[in-house]
Order: C-alpha cells, then structure tokens, then sequence
C-alpha cells in the first residue's frame, strides 16, 4: 500500500500543478465529504484510487482502466500483489546518450529493466561496467508519452525484445530477457523474439585502440617473473614417487610449483617406521639437473641478443629474459621433465615418478595434448623395518651408591627411587630374626666375642650388635648397621647385581661372612625358633 501511496503522490500534485488557475475559483458544491483512500472488493481491502473524489465531489483521480492480460474470474477474486508477490520480470537492453564535447557522437549504455508484477512498476539499473554503475529510475510507474496528464502507463504489453520503448524522454531498446520472463510471456501467448545483439560501444572501442597503442612493441620487457608468478599462482603439479635406498623404498611426494619453477619434496612415512622425521625430503627450491657442477653466484652465463656501442665497457646490450635463444641453456628441472616413469636427479638420488592427481592431468592435457596416463607400480622393500627385540643389558657397577640406584640411573634420565616391593612390606613388616653368634677369627682374642645378628623380614637387611663382656678390652655396641650384605668372593663391577643373604642361609651352625668377619650362630630367640619351624620351606621369592 505505501508503494501505491507514493505512486499517487506526484500524480496529484501533478493535476494540481496543471490546474492552477481553477484554484482561484470559487466552488458552489454542496457536498463537503472526506475523500477515503481505501475500499473493500470482494472482501479484500485494497487502495480504492479510481473512487478518490475531492472536496467539491469530482474525482481527483480517473478510474483504472479495465484492460487486463489475465481472466475477469482469477482477476476479481485475488489482488494482483498477492498472486504475483516477489515476482519480477528482467529485460536488458540499452540506450545511447550523447558525449558532449568529445570526439565520438555517443556511448552505449547497457541497463536492466525490471517490471514488477505485483504493482506494475519499473525500475531501470545500469549494468556494472568500468566507467559507471548506478540506479538510473527507482521503482514507480511510468507515463507513457510526453504529457504529464496522460493517465495511460507502461503496462506488460509495452515490454519485449528487439522493441524499442521510450520511458521519460529516454528511448531504450531491448534486447534480450532472462528465462523466467520468456516462459511467463509465452504462457501469456505473447510472442518473444530471439535475442539481440547490442551494437559496439565506441567509447569501449577507443579505450582499447589507447591501450594497444601504449603497449611497448620492443622485442623484450623488464622482467616476466612477476607475470609468470599471477598467472601461475598456487598452481601446483603434484607426483607420486620413489627413491630406491639400495632395496630401501622411501615413498615420495614430488610437488611442483609453477609459479616459479620450485621443487618440494616430502616423504609418506608409514606408521612403526622408526624413521624420526617431519615428512620434509626437500625444501622448496630450484633443483640443478647436475647438482654436481653448480656454478656459484654471480657467474651465471646468458645470452645477448643485441650490443649498442663500440666495446661491451661502454656500450649497451639486452638480456634474453624470455630464452628466445637456439638450445637448451636450462641448468634446472622445469615441469617439461616430469612425467610417469621417467627419473629426476634429487642431489644424487634417483627418484622415479609413478602417478600423478587428476589437477596435474589436466594440466598436460591443455597445454602439450597428453591423452594416456599410465601409471606404473612401487617396488616392494627387500629389507622391511621389523622391530627386533633385543636384551637390555646394564653397564657395569661402578662403586657409588647401591645396585639398585646405579640400575635406576640406566634406565631414565632423571633418576627416581628403587621400587620397594609393598606386599612384602605389608606382609613381614616388624618381623626380625634375632640370633646369637661368635666370632671365628685366627685371633685368639676375637673368638670369645659374641654378637645378635638381627634379620629383617621385610627388607632382607641384615645389622650386628656386639655384647660387652668383662675383661675382653672390647667395647660393646653397634657392630655393623642396617645394610645388605652379600655372598663373599663375588665381583661387584659387574652388569649382574650380586647375590645378598636371604632368610634361608640363617639357621642354627650356620657360618656366614658379612665383610670379611666370619661368624657362627650358636643361638636364636623364641620368635626366631618359631619362626623357621612354621616356615620350613621359606624360599624368597620376592
């Protein structure tokens, strides 16, 4: 409704406008009713232009015209901006506009012309092109003539192609139309003609004439690699290959970049290969066809192709940047080497190409006509990566702290403490086995010694008490302290941890060495004698 309000709008100020004088006038009418804009047909409220009347009674409006393209059943039943909501017809044409003081008579304009279905209104939009792109007529419904008091407007039946159509002073001549308006004017049973092609704009051709003739004509430019780099960008060539490590086969992925001739290689690491790298085989870099015979910077030969002077010192010469020479002076791979089963020279190693992506395919088959691709199978690895289990084996022990320190330090880099074994710890906790003994020694002194050899369960440590007796000359007191102690006659520089006394080596006569003293149990506490009774079979298994 707003759109048909603003349509109204200059409507009226339009008859007001025209008739100015008959303002002046005064109006003998009785009738001094408010004009409504709204009325109900058919039970739909709708804008009621055609009943508008003003003051005095007359119709400020004429009513619309009965014409219509569809049937008075489907017309008078439903409003047309409910059957034909959102939809719009598209034409395209164009029209020609003067060029004031300028050496062409004209440019040509190309435009879009949308009719909307729902309120009969038009609007017209330039197409977007180098010089402009703007919305020529908004959307409102156009007069047709050149009188403003025309009460007929553009209507469907004005709009086809190959006609030519004056809208607000400006004669547009159409030319083609999308496919939804061609289908929805068919169905109408309006004939649509074939496209037509839109003449040459002179202005766009005086443009290229400027362009070409500022193009320099001589035999070589500045430089090509720029050139090269936006044509080519992020265009890649992408292999399949191998290396042949002697019976070795290391899968590879050779990629090449077109937009500067670079190599990059990567390598397919399978899964428990034990191979411990990133995937990188090669950086991206140019790659020497002999990597062998590189010259070094700055000694690079080129050709040239024409000398101005008298003497190369002071005169002047052009570089052949685009390779116009005879033969190939190319010391690098370039992409014309790359193909299934041939081989290219990676600093020494030979690597075969087996298959290349569906991209790469079509890239061939553009530029050098290359239909059939066949590609050819990796070899199998002679010698397959199988882990081999191997005994871990303990450096010898050198002295410092005990042998299960010196083994924890083997086997991490940060040292961490021997692992107690806790079910034993739970089980034979403050369990001691105290027996008495003497000592057995050449000495005649030493043999009148006596001692309590005490056992702990728990942790098969072993500690001597010596007992003061009288007129000996020995003090009594703590003998040897809570340690292990091992077999005698053992090496301890060994990778082999020693044999240390258990449970079973203590009973009654026993004669056991603890550091070069010999002793013999002569006795055993209740707990002690008990203990081995119940326990006769004790074997440490812990």
């Amino acid at each position: 409704m707003g759109q048909e309000l603003y349509r109204c709008t200059p409507l009226a100020l339009t008859l007001c406008l025209g008739d100015y004088p008959s303002q002046f006038r005064r109006s003998h009418s009785s009738m001094f009713r408010k004009s409504h804009h709204f009325d109900v047909f058919n039970k739909v409220p709708m804008l009621a232009e055609g009943n508008k009347r003003s003051s005095s009674g007359k119709l400020m409006h004429p009513a619309k015209s009965e014409e219509s393209l569809f049937p008075r059943s489907q017309h008078g039943l439903v409003p047309a901006w409910i059957v034909f909501e959102k939809q719009v017809l598209r034409f395209f044409g164009y029209f020609k506009e003067t060029v004031p003081e300028h050496r062409i008579p004209y440019q040509i304009r190309k435009v879009k012309i949308s009719y909307f279905l729902d309120d009969d209104t038009i609007q017209i939009t330039e197409l977007k092109t180098e010089s402009s792109s703007q919305c020529i007529v908004s959307r409102q419904r156009i007069r047709k003539g050149h009188s403003l008091r025309s009460d007929a407007h553009v209507s469907l039946l004005d709009l086809n192609v190959d006609k030519t159509i004056t809208l607000l002073d400006r004669a547009y001549h159409i030319t083609e139309c999308d496919t939804f308006t061609r289908n929805f004017l068919n169905r109408l049973g309006i004939c649509v003609p074939p496209a037509v092609e839109i003449p040459k704009d002179p202005v766009v051709e005086l443009r290229k004439a400027e362009r070409a003739s500022m193009a320099a004509n001589h035999a070589t430019s500045k430089d090509f690699r720029f050139a090269k780099f936006l044509q080519n960008d992020r265009k890649v060539l992408r292999f399949s290959a191998y290396w042949d490590d002697n019976g070795d086969v290391r899968n590879l992925e050779v990629l090449f970049h077109l937009s500067d001739d670079t190599f990059e290689i990567k390598e397919k690491l399978q899964p428990n290969s034990g191979r411990h790298s990133n995937g990188m085989f090669l950086k991206r870099a140019k790659l020497p066809r002999n990597a062998g015979k590189l010259k070094p910077v700055g000694e690079e030969n080129f050709v040239v192709l024409n000398v101005l002077g008298k003497n190369m010192i002071k005169g002047r010469f052009l570089k052949d940047r685009r390779e116009t020479s005879f033969g190939d002076n190319s010391q690098y791979y370039n992409e014309t080497d790359l193909q299934i089963g041939k081989s290219i020279n990676v600093y020494g190693r030979n690597v075969v190409m087996t298959d290349c992506d569906g991209k790469t395919k079509e890239y061939y088959q553009e530029k050098y006509g290359i239909e059939e691709f066949f590609p050819i199978s990796t070899p199998c690895t002679v010698k397959p990566c199988e882990p081999v289990a191997r005994e871990f084996k303990y450096p010898p022990y050198n002295g410092w702290g005990s042998f299960e320190d010196s083994e924890g330090n083997c086997t991490g880099i940060e040292p961490k403490l021997p692992k107690v074994n806790f079910k034993k710890f739970l089980e034979y906790d403050k369990l001691v086995l105290r027996f008495g003994a003497k000592m057995i020694s050449s000495i005649k002194e030493n043999n009148d010694r006596l001692f309590i050899i005490t056992y702990y369960l728990s942790e098969d440590t072993i500690s001597v008490y010596e007992l003061s007796c009288r007129n000996l000359g020995f003090r009594g007191g703590e003998f040897f302290g809570k340690s292990k102690f091992y077999w005698p006659d053992q090496d301890k520089y060994t990778s082999e941890r020693p044999i240390a006394y258990k449970s079973q080596d203590f009973y009654l006569g026993a004669v056991i060495n603890l550091r070069n003293f010999i002793f013999k149990i002569v006795s055993a506490d209740l707990f002690a004698l008990k203990f081995m009774e119940e326990n006769k079979e004790v074997v440490s298994i812990f």
